[in-house]
């Protein structure tokens, strides 16, 4: 009875450990899926702004901009 008793509370340890990294995981996919979303706007920003330098430029039809 005690062997079995052993083998439960170890059984129900890996448990909650493994409950407790799956929560973890989710938790880094969800920073990482936010972080991916932040850079993917900083770029299009970027891009858009580097699109409007340009246009900006070519209506001031060189009056020095570079």
């Amino acid at each position: 009875m005690r062997r079995l008793k052993m083998e439960l509370k170890q059984t129900m340890d890996m448990y909650n450990t493994t409950c407790k990294e799956a929560v973890s995981a989710r938790h880094k996919a969800v920073e990482f899926h936010q972080w991916k979303i932040n850079e993917a706007r900083k770029f299009e920003d970027a891009k858009l702004f580097e699109e409007a330098k340009t246009c900006n430029c070519q209506d001031a039809k060189g009056e020095g901009c570079r």
